[in-house]
């Protein structure tokens, strides 16, 4: 057999590699992965099941094998070196920004830019205020528009399957937070049948709500005004459950209840919500804030203070306000539920690894995060220090090492125990405070 020259095998080469970048940007052209590609182009049916999913992963993967080994092989000739080896890929991941700076807006974005970025990715953000599900909705569309690989959503501001009808066809995944799909609704079946649907994180809202609203049962309430979250969705029902099982163990009435999102949004719907109370109710003792604590309490705190009752009506709430360790020191607060930012780190992370085509997991997962609980004020003055000189849940290291690229051992179980393990003192020990 006539063995090639060198010339001939570096024309050869260059064809090999022009065919594979253009193999590569119709993948990315269509958002699909090497598998589903080669399926559409040969007019066969993409299959969803576990095993074929499995057997598509496999494929993908002995494609790109055979890839590696054959630029290795011309890489002997001059091309490619050792150092130039691929690492993780880089994708684009986008996430909704409310514009806010309050305290659990402002470190979830920054703890999720510095996941994100540490897992060699770029955040894209696109401007929701939350206040109108179609406002997000071009918000959504905006995020594919700029090539977004994978979006996370808070599920809270829009419908679980509107997400799914922009991302699916595009071929974009997605993962939500704040939020648990509820066997038997439509959300849940949306979410299980999505091919591009990684996973969910939520927090024991049923225990966060109870914690609160306990600590006004311990300090005599009986009367009690409530701010809530729109009913409808699975959190709101959690946190009711959990405001409706303390009542019963200390004795509470709920008098009144305001969720009108529009109010709850702002210091001054505080303002106007605690006035109505106030006005309505003369026995109210207790206001249970169970959401947009971040946003109504100093509306809620100045009332108070203006019309003396400061001192009479005791306040505890889910979400923290940048300025509560001032309120718990004043007796404008006596406890406080929150920090749960770290959702859509985990969330963040079990998508770059779907991405880089290593997934913790095959199943669709819901993640359950934990609370931050601060019950006193030496509690709500170590966990300020700890924000202003730390500023991070976990360090860029801590995140590199959730790349299975960079960690191989690293499967959703250790994620699992990262998360379960969340705590103020967690935060304490890992960082030496």
């Amino acid at each position: 057999m006539r063995k090639w020259n060198k010339k001939t095998k570096i024309a050869v080469f260059i064809i090999f590699l022009i065919l594979a970048v253009l193999f590569a940007a119709l993948c990315w052209k269509k958002r699909r992965g090497i598998y589903n590609t080669y399926m559409k182009l040969t007019g066969q049916e993409i299959p969803y099941s576990v095993q074929e999913k499995r057997m598509k992963k496999f494929v993908a993967l002995l494609l790109t094998l055979v890839l590696t080994f054959s630029l290795a092989a011309c890489g002997a000739e001059g091309g490619v070196k050792d150092d130039e080896a691929a690492g993780p890929g880089s994708f684009k991941i986008g996430t909704l920004d409310t514009g806010s700076a309050d305290a659990t807006t402002a470190p979830l974005l920054n703890q999720l830019k510095l996941t994100v970025e540490a897992l060699g990715c770029e955040l894209v953000t696109a401007t929701s205020t939350g206040m109108s599900a179609e406002e997000t909705l071009v918000a959504l569309q905006n995020l594919i528009a700029a090539g977004c690989d994978a979006i996370l959503v808070p599920a809270a501001m829009i419908s679980p399957a509107k997400v799914a009808e922009i991302c699916d066809p595009e071929g974009v995944y997605w993962g939500t937070y704040f939020y648990k799909f509820e066997e038997g609704t439509e959300d849940y079946e949306v979410a299980m049948n999505s091919e591009y649907f990684v996973g969910t994180t939520y927090e024991d809202d049923v225990d966060s709500a109870y914690w609160a609203t306990s600590v006004l049962g311990k300090l005599g309430c009986k009367n009690l005004c409530m701010i809530g979250l729109p009913t409808g969705g699975t959190t709101a029902n959690m946190r009711d459950e959990g405001i409706a099982k303390a009542c019963e163990e200390y004795g509470m009435t709920v008098l009144a209840e305001e969720r009108d999102f529009t109010l709850t949004f702002t210091a001054a719907g505080g303002a106007t919500i605690a006035e109505r109370f106030l006005t309505a109710y003369p026995e109210c003792d207790g206001i249970i804030i169970a959401g947009m604590t971040q946003y109504c309490l100093p509306g809620i705190v100045q009332t108070l203070e203006q019309t003396g009752n400061i001192n009479k009506i005791k306040v505890a709430g889910i979400d923290f306000n940048e300025f509560q360790f001032d309120y718990m020191e004043q007796g404008a607060l006596h406890g406080i539920v929150g920090g749960h930012f770290a959702g859509p780190t985990y969330t963040a992370i079990q998508m770059i690894n779907i991405l880089n085509g290593t997934p913790l997991t095959e199943e669709k997962v819901q993640l359950q995060d934990m609370f931050i609980k601060l019950g006193s004020n030496e509690e709500a003055q170590t966990y300020a220090n700890y924000i202003n000189e730390v500023g991070y849940l976990y360090s860029e290291e801590e995140i590199k090492n959730c790349l299975v690229l960079n960690n191989p051992d690293f499967t959703f179980e250790d994620l699992k125990a990262i998360a379960d393990s969340y705590s103020l003192q967690d935060l304490l020990d890992r960082n030496g405070k």
